[in-house]
Parts: C-alpha cells; sequence; structure tokens
C-alpha cells in the first residue's frame, strides 16, 4: 500500500493524472488543505473522484496557509511519525501548493525516504524523482489513468446540459453524421455552400423594427437565445445580468430585422447551416489525423459539448465545437468559424472554458481557406477573417482549414502591391500547436 500526500488547489485537475496513473485502488491519500482551501472548497470534489477509483481518503490535515515549511511540518509531523513503516512509499504531489510548499514536505517526510511526484504541462508526462533527490527523475508519458471531460467538468461544478449532444468521436467509432457530411470532402458543395451563405448574408435594406409577435417565427434560434438571457434576472437583477439582457435584446432586434429584409428580398436561404457542416468536416479532419499520427498527449476528442453549472443543468453555460482533452487534464477547444468573429464572444468562451476546465486550457480558431477560390467574394471575407484572428490571437492559435493539395500560396485579387500570402495545411498547423505537448 502507498500513501500519496496531495496539497489542495484551485487548479483541482492537476494532482489527479500522476496519482491515478500509479496508484492502485486501496492506497491512502493524505489531504494538505489551507484554510483558503476550505473555505473554496478545493478538496471535496478531486477527492470524490479519487475516491470513486478506489483510493482511500485517510485524513484531511488543516492549517492557515502552505507556504510556511515549519507550520507544515508541526502539522504534518505527528501523523507523519504514527505512518513509519506503513507503506511501500510514500509520494509527495507536488502540483499543489506554493513554492515553500515541497520544502515542508520533504523535510516533514524525509526519515520515510519520500518520493515526489509531479505532472508536468508541457510535454504531457509525470516525473517521479526519487528519494533523497541524487538521480534525476523518471518521466513518463501517461499510459494508464483515464481521467476523462466528465470528470473534469466535475471537478470544477460542472456538467453536461440538459439536451447537449455531445459525442466522443476519438477514440470510438465516427459518428454517422460527420461521416455523411459533404462539406469538406465534396468540393463543389462547399463552394457553393459558401455562396449561398454569402449571398443571403449579404441581402442589404432599409432597416425595419419587427413586432414581437413575429420574432419566435422569424428567427427561433436567436429568440431561444435570447429566452436564456432572462433566467439569471429571477435570481438577481445584476449589472451583469441586466447588461446581458440588454445586448441580448440589441441582439435579437438585429437578427429579427435581418431576417425580414431577407424575407422579403426573395433570397432562397442557405440549403445547409454552414457552421454545423464547417464543425463536422472539421471533427472528422481533426479524428483522421489521429488515426494516422497517435498523439501520446491526447485522451480524447469530443464534438458538440454544452455545459451546465451542476445545480442549474437545464441553463446552458457554454458551448464548446471541438474538444481536445490531453492526459494532463488541459482542455483544448478548437473554435470554427466561416464568418466574421467578435472578439468579445471569443475572450467569454475562453474564460468560461478555463473555468470548466483549468487555467492552463487553450483555445484556436479553425477558419476555411479554399485556395483554388481566391477570386470569389467569400473568400476575400475569410481571408479578412484570418488575418484579423491572427492579429488578435497570434499567428499558431489561428489554423486554415484547407483541401488537400490546395495551393500553398495565394493572391487577393486586385492587391496592391501584389503579395504572396502563405496558407499551411490543417495538418500541419494541428501538428504545431499540439507539438509541445509531445514528449
Amino acid at each position: 500500500m502507498n500513501l500519496f500526500v496531495l496539497v489542495s488547489t484551485g487548479q483541482k485537475v492537476a494532482n489527479l493524472p500522476p496519482v491515478l496513473e500509479i496508484a492502485k485502488p486501496g492506497d491512502q491519500i493524505l489531504w494538505v488543505e489551507s484554510d483558503e482551501a476550505n473555505q473554496r472548497d478545493w478538496t471535496s470534489a478531486p477527492r470524490a473522484v479519487l475516491e470513486d477509483q478506489g483510493l482511500v481518503t485517510v485524513t484531511v490535515a488543516r492549517l492557515a496557509h502552505v507556504n510556511d515549511p515549519s507550520l507544515l511540518a508541526t502539522t504534518l509531523g505527528p501523523f507523519a511519525q504514527s505512518a513509519a513503516d506503513q507503506y511501500e512509499v510514500i509520494y509527495l504531489v507536488t502540483n499543489g501548493g506554493t513554492k515553500h510548499t515541497p520544502i515542508g514536505l520533504l523535510n516533514t517526510f524525509r526519515a520515510y525516504a519520500p518520493r515526489l511526484l509531479y505532472g508536468d504541462e508541457r510535454p504531457t508526462v509525470y516525473s517521479i524523482f526519487p528519494s533523497g533527490l541524487s538521480e534525476p527523475p523518471q518521466v513518463s508519458p501517461y499510459t494508464r489513468h483515464r481521467v476523462d471531460l466528465a470528470d473534469i467538468l466535475r471537478l470544477n461544478g460542472y456538467t453536461y446540459a440538459t439536451g447537449s449532444e455531445h459525442q466522443r468521436i476519438w477514440p470510438g467509432v465516427i459518428p454517422q453524421a460527420i461521416c455523411q457530411e459533404r462539406y469538406g470532402v465534396d468540393e463543389d458543395y462547399t463552394y457553393d455552400l459558401h455562396t449561398q451563405h454569402y449571398r443571403w448574408a449579404s441581402v442589404s435594406g432599409e432597416v425595419q423594427r419587427v413586432r414581437f409577435d413575429e420574432v419566435a417565427t422569424l428567427v427561433p434560434e436567436a429568440y431561444q437565445r435570447w429566452t436564456r438571457t432572462l433566467n439569471p434576472l429571477r435570481h438577481a437583477m445584476t449589472p451583469q445580468n441586466l447588461s446581458n439582457v440588454y445586448n441580448g435584446t440589441l441582439n435579437l432586434a438585429d437578427a429579427a430585422s435581418r431576417a425580414a429584409r431577407r424575407q422579403a428580398s426573395g433570397v432562397t436561404p442557405p440549403a445547409a447551416r454552414i457552421g454545423d457542416s464547417l464543425e463536422r468536416a472539421v471533427a472528422r479532419r481533426v479524428r483522421d489525423w489521429l488515426e494516422q499520427n497517435p498523439h501520446p498527449a491526447v485522451q480524447s476528442v469530443w464534438t458538440g459539448v454544452k455545459i451546465a453549472r451542476e445545480n442549474t443543468p437545464h441553463i446552458v453555460d457554454a458551448e464548446f465545437d471541438i474538444l481536445i482533452v490531453l492526459k494532463n487534464g488541459i482542455l483544448f477547444h478548437l473554435e470554427c468559424k466561416s464568418a466574421n468573429v467578435e472578439s468579445r464572444d471569443l475572450d467569454v468562451n475562453t474564460h468560461r472554458l478555463r473555468q470548466a476546465g483549468s487555467q492552463l486550457a487553450r483555445s484556436a480558431v479553425v477558419v476555411p481557406i479554399f485556395t483554388r477560390r481566391t477570386t470569389t467574394p467569400w473568400f476575400t471575407a475569410l481571408h479578412s477573417t484570418r488575418v484579423r484572428l491572427q492579429d488578435q490571437l497570434g499567428r499558431q492559435q489561428v489554423l486554415p482549414f484547407t483541401w488537400p493539395n490546395q495551393p500553398e500560396t495565394y493572391q487577393l485579387p486586385d492587391s496592391e502591391p501584389p503579395e504572396q500570402i502563405r496558407c499551411d495545411t490543417f495538418e500541419n498547423r494541428l501538428t504545431a500547436l499540439l507539438r509541445p505537448y509531445r514528449q
């Protein structure tokens, strides 16, 4: 039987992957909990996940803070003395706590030859430092533990929202809807769908106010989003809730006005929602990439994820297009965009991703860039979106969705001076994005 000494931390997933990678059912956990950790309830959720995996909490040691080695020794010393000869190995897990915390843990357990256990962010590996620190650590990739999306959400008080159509697309069987999606496979169909959406979005005319009793019929999805912004007002009329309702109402009015103009223009609605089509096409390519190039850091890939707080599962808190779960518990969101992108929306979604995962969660945006159609007006719009996002987020965080074997450079018509713009493949950019997590 082994003992794992864990320091409770606000990044609740941090301790779990290295522990669950080497622990066996029946191994014991000593939690070290500061007053802040107790007040913020940082221990109960990870404790529950570990206990569900067969580990046993032997005790929770509470102290004012964990940055004082002498306070740690005073608090944990009696337990250390009573634990002599009970355990094969004592692991001090150093993912939680402050800079001085490992010093206090080592001083307290020094007589019992403890080993240090640490899970890295990049690359996605864990390290076991030998007793006495006289040799280099044993560094290994994760191959055993099964911490996945549901566990990570649970750790942070989230769950799948009611009605969420989330699917794990890797590992596992590819869903039929993704397999049958024509976008990203049939070039003519893909280009035609972009043409339809560009024409639909370009309808102009006099701005008109739409009667409220017509809104739900004209723009049912926008109407449903607006009604969701009203729910928080039932609990509190805070400035933020009022601001959300105000902005949501303006967005609803704009959407209804656009729908009324389109209805009057006689323009035929697009044959399919391009956003949904792009998400399925990107999901397929991510899955194909993993099948052909297995990445040791990737635990799973999910699509169609809607999350909610555990106590209000009927209220959608955030939606994610494609979520890549890494084996160290880090979430990567690929957000698929085929039109203009609001910077505020990206910031809000990244904030919610980090609330549901950890501060190490990352987002990237995928934009279609089909270099055989540079003369079309919809290509120019997508190029502008790509450039703006690269300026805002950085080049590495913007992935072009490309055709295999398409031209690697392109030039916009009538550009002065003429400029050759490089466009790498989707797979190359995805490889570069996740390369730091590979050992």
